[in-house]
Formats: C-alpha cells, sequence, structure tokens
C-alpha cells in the first residue's frame, strides 16, 4: 500500500499543475466557501446514501446565492433508502445544473424534484484512446503479450475464470489487485506500485482484460481492447453498484462483454470498435454541450 500511495503522489505531481487549496474540516469549508461564486459536484458516487451526513459532496457548505453545477455524478445505487429521501431532495433543489453519471441517477432526480436532467459521460471518456495516449504516454510497464486482471470483488471463482483464459491462451496473468484473500496466490505478476498512469498502461498494452470495475472496463474500450466484464455484486443485492456498468454497457451495446459463464467465449468475441467510437463521440458531444452551457452560466 505503501508503495502504491507513492505512485498516486507521484502522478500528483507530475499531472497537477493548477493550484489546488485545502480547506479542513466542514466549519472551515463553509467559512471559505463566499470567496469562490461556483462550486461543481464531480463525478464517481459522491452522492452514495453512505456519504449524507457528511455534507461535504451534496455542496450543502455553500452559500446559497451561489452557482452550483453537478458533472457525471452518481448515487450508486438504483433507490434512495426512504429515510434519505428528504434531505436528497432538499440539496438537490440547491443546484442550478444537475447532470448525471446513469440514467438510474437522471431517474432519481427526476423522481425527488420532478426535473429532467442529462445522463452526461464520466469525465475519463471526455477524452478517445488517443488523446489519452497523448497525456499518459505508453512506456510498457509490463513486457510481452499477458491478460490483465483488475477485480476488485472478493470471489474467488473470477479469479478460477481468468486462470481458464490463461490455460487456453497460454498467456500468463497480470494483476494489480486490493490485497483480499483470494489474491494471495493469485497470477503471475502482480504489480504493487501501480499509480493511474501504469493502470492506464497496462491496460493499453493487454491483450485481454478481465474486470469487475468501472473504469477498468472503460478504460478497456477506450483503448481497444478484448475484455470480459464481471459482475462484483449480485443483482439482488442491497449494495450493488452495477448500475454504472448497466449503463454503459447498454449504452455502447456491449452487453455481450459481461461475464456469460464461458469466458473463452466472451472473451474471444470480436468488437466492433469503429461503432463503439461513434457512439463515445456523441456521447462526448452532448457532455461538453452541458459544461458550456454550465459555465456561461456563472456570473
Amino acid at each position: 500500500m505503501s508503495e502504491r500511495t507513492n505512485a498516486f503522489n507521484q502522478f500528483r505531481e507530475n499531472f497537477f499543475s493548477a493550484p489546488i487549496k485545502t480547506y479542513y474540516g466542514y466549519d472551515e469549508l463553509q467559512g471559505k466557501s463566499k470567496k469562490y461564486s461556483a462550486f461543481i459536484a464531480g463525478s464517481d458516487q459522491l452522492w452514495s446514501p453512505s456519504g449524507l451526513p457528511t455534507n461535504f459532496y451534496n455542496l450543502m457548505f455553500t452559500y446559497d446565492d451561489a452557482t452550483r453545477i453537478s458533472y457525471a455524478s452518481s448515487f450508486g445505487v438504483k433507490k434512495i433508502p426512504w429515510y434519505q429521501r428528504r434531505r436528497t431532495k432538499n440539496y438537490l433543489d440547491r443546484f442550478q445544473y444537475i447532470s448525471c453519471r446513469e440514467e438510474s441517477g437522471s431517474e432519481i432526480v427526476k423522481e425527488l424534484t420532478g426535473r429532467d436532467v442529462p445522463t452526461v459521460a464520466d469525465p475519463t471518456i471526455l477524452f478517445d484512446g488517443d488523446e489519452w495516449e497523448e497525456l499518459l504516454p505508453s512506456e510498457r510497464v509490463q513486457e510481452g503479450k499477458y491478460i490483465f486482471s483488475y477485480i476488485l470483488g472478493t470471489d474467488k471463482k473470477y479469479r478460477d475464470e481468468v486462470l481458464k483464459l490463461s490455460k487456453e491462451t497460454e498467456l500468463p496473468i497480470v494483476s494489480v489487485h486490493q490485497y483480499v484473500d483470494a489474491d494471495l496466490d493469485f497470477g503471475d505478476v502482480s504489480v504493487t506500485d501501480a499509480g493511474p498512469a501504469e493502470f492506464v498502461d497496462l491496460i493499453r498494452n493487454a491483450e485481454y482484460v478481465c474486470t469487475d470495475s468501472f473504469h477498468g472496463s472503460v478504460f478497456s474500450i477506450l483503448c481497444h481492447r478484448k475484455l470480459v466484464i464481471f459482475n462484483r455484486y449480485s443483482d439482488n443485492s442491497s449494495s450493488s453498484k452495477n448500475t454504472r456498468i448497466d449503463n454503459l454497457c447498454g449504452k455502447l451495446g456491449l452487453s455481450d462483454r459481461r461475464f456469460s459463464g464461458d469466458i473463452i467465449k466472451d472473451a474471444k468475441g470480436e468488437i466492433d470498435f469503429s461503432i463503439i467510437d461513434n457512439k463515445l463521440e456523441d456521447i462526448r458531444r452532448e457532455s461538453k454541450e452541458y459544461l458550456e452551457q454550465a459555465f456561461d452560466s456563472i456570473n
């Protein structure tokens, strides 16, 4: 974990050039908020029900006259618990501009506020594969041909499926994992010091990618890799966060990349990336138009 933390810190030093001011605690954040005219709640699962008590990511600390914008915000769930519905509606009503990353998120906003809000691209999708190559040039973290495995869930059966693919293709397994018991003896190469740049590079140069990660799936698609997407959660789980991958695959016509029970068939199926790229370009254009409209509204 220390190696990985160092890699992330190095990435920040190399790529985050804009000045970043850090505020500590709710009181300081609220007190300093009047220095700013607009606030953006970014992407990922910022509006997960588990984070509601902090009042950070819903921008409740901001003063009433500020412009509040959300870009590709995600609730991470299909429904808001009944006991949080009123508080969720209260903070949503304070946003002048709302966009969500998943259709299910836009439906939650509609249900609670009556507002129709757009579903936009995750920020990583705003760049195409060539642009990511320019931002993060390939440095070949791992030489030769390999299967890249990035599985965040704890289910051993998915690791066993990747092993089947490895045996069938005679390719080694390179993994970046989360140090769960199922990973202790899994794979041929474990990259422990991977930061964001190394993560993208490992996907970019893999023959196959096997993952249950949303962003692992996104970068595989952007880099035109053959991939198999596992479900990290069961569909009937109350904590399921499969909706973001459901939405991604549905929009791009990639539902056949979901693990069907036969990983050999799933992995070797062809993908017409020219069709995918055209769909992604339409999504990028709509997303950038939303951002431009929101930014133009700032006084």
